[in-house]
C-alpha cells in the first residue's frame, strides 16, 4: 500500500517496540526491513524501476526480462538475512 520509504518507517514504528521483548536489536530489525522494502516484485512498486524502464522508451529492457531479477533479489534478501543470523548472534545483537 505504501512506497518503500513510508512503508519502512511505519513498519519500523510497529516492530521496534516488540524487538527487545524477543531479544532482537533494533539495528537488526532496521536492516532487515530496509532490505526487504526494497523489493520490486511488481513494476508499479518501484519508481526507480519505472524511470529506468520508461526512461529508455522501453528499449532497455522489458517487464518480462526484469521479472526474474526481481525474484532473484527477493530470494537473495531472504538468504542474506538468514545467513547473517549467526553473525548477529556473535555480535550480541540477537539473544
Amino acid at each position: 500500500m505504501l512506497r518503500a520509504g513510508p512503508g519502512s518507517a511505519v513498519l519500523c514504528l510497529v516492530v521496534f517496540p516488540i524487538a527487545p521483548l524477543v531479544g532482537v536489536s533494533e539495528w537488526v530489525v532496521a536492516l532487515a526491513i530496509l532490505m526487504s522494502t526494497n523489493l520490486r516484485l511488481y513494476p508499479q512498486q518501484s519508481p526507480y524501476y519505472l524511470v529506468a524502464c520508461f526512461g529508455s522508451g522501453g528499449r532497455g529492457f522489458s517487464h518480462r526480462q526484469a521479472r526474474p531479477l526481481a525474484f532473484a533479489y527477493a530470494v537473495f534478501v531472504i538468504v542474506a538475512v538468514l545467513a547473517s543470523i549467526p553473525y548477529w548472534r556473535w555480535l550480541g545483537l540477537i539473544a
